[in-house]
């Protein structure tokens, strides 16, 4: 995990020192179908090992149970902080 932390933060510092050349620009199409070919692949990774398919009934409701607390929060989270956000940067809220 700390080498997956490392290598996004390096992503960082360059895309950072890069950015007024333009270096990375074109880049920003491939991020999204990057990201849903590593899903799958997990998913595929996941999916082909026996100990793990054998378990997911009994990690299922957990798993479920943690996503949906995170998701909850996130809502929650984003909910509290947006008016702050909107406030500082001036922008108003759209009409519902």
């Amino acid at each position: 995990m700390y080498i997956a932390i490392c290598i996004m933060l390096c992503g960082l510092v360059i895309g950072r020192m890069t950015r007024h050349i333009g270096l990375f620009r074109h880049f920003e199409k491939l991020v999204l179908p990057s990201i849903l070919l590593l899903l799958f692949l997990l998913g595929a990774g996941i999916g082909g090992n026996s100990k793990i398919m054998e378990a997911l009934p009994k990690l299922g409701m957990s798993a479920f149970l943690i996503t949906l607390a995170g998701m909850a929060g996130s809502i929650l989270c984003t909910w509290l902080i947006t008016p702050f956000i909107l406030k500082k940067t001036g922008k108003r809220q759209m009409n519902k």
